[in-house]
Order: C-alpha cells, then structure tokens, then sequence
C-alpha cells in the first residue's frame, strides 16, 4: 500500500519538473535544451499518474465508501459477503461493517 503511495509522489514529482521545464510561460528562465524528450517523459508520467491513482482508488474502495455512507447517513442492507469478512475487525457504520485498520 504505501509503494503505491510513493509512486503517486515520485510521479508527481516528475511530473511537476517537467511540466516546469517544457512551459513556455511559467518560470522562462528555467528551460530544457531538449523539450522533445521532456514532452514524452510529461506525458508518459501523465499515463503512469492515471494508472497509479486508479489503482490506489481501488485499494482504497471500502473505506472510500464506508465514509460517503456516513457523511450522507445512508442506509444499506448487510449482504453475505459483510458476514464472511470473519478475521478483520469491523464496525458498524449505518447498518454496513466496514473493516477498520489494526
């Protein structure tokens, strides 16, 4: 979990550097020799950004769900499979159990 998280920051990171570098109206004192390669390194680190924040979403599903549920008071139903989660420590948020970190 928190390789996808540094990930997410060294990307960003790359991202922010060489947003800087190609811009041609933000900091143009500061210029790449070669905006080609940076261009590609910006967009494919835009791409490799997109996967990663996807990914973290869905690792971070439940627990995204568990807080809208409680921050807009809905009510759902327990399903069978809130019953199989035997080994995780739950509680209860508005009829849902939500597993909650050790």
């Amino acid at each position: 979990m928190y390789f996808i998280a540094v990930a997410l920051l060294i990307d960003m990171i790359i991202m922010a550097v060489s947003g800087i570098l190609i811009s041609k109206t933000i900091l143009t004192s500061v210029t790449a020799r070669n905006t080609d390669f940076w261009t590609n390194i910006h967009i494919s680190s835009a791409y490799l950004g997109l996967v990663l924040i996807s990914v973290h979403i869905g690792v971070h599903w439940n627990s995204i769900m568990c807080a809208f549920r409680k921050m807009f008071k809905i009510n759902i139903k327990v399903t069978g499979q809130d019953f199989l989660m035997t080994r995780q420590k739950k509680i209860r948020v508005n009829n849902r159990f939500c597993r909650r970190k050790v």
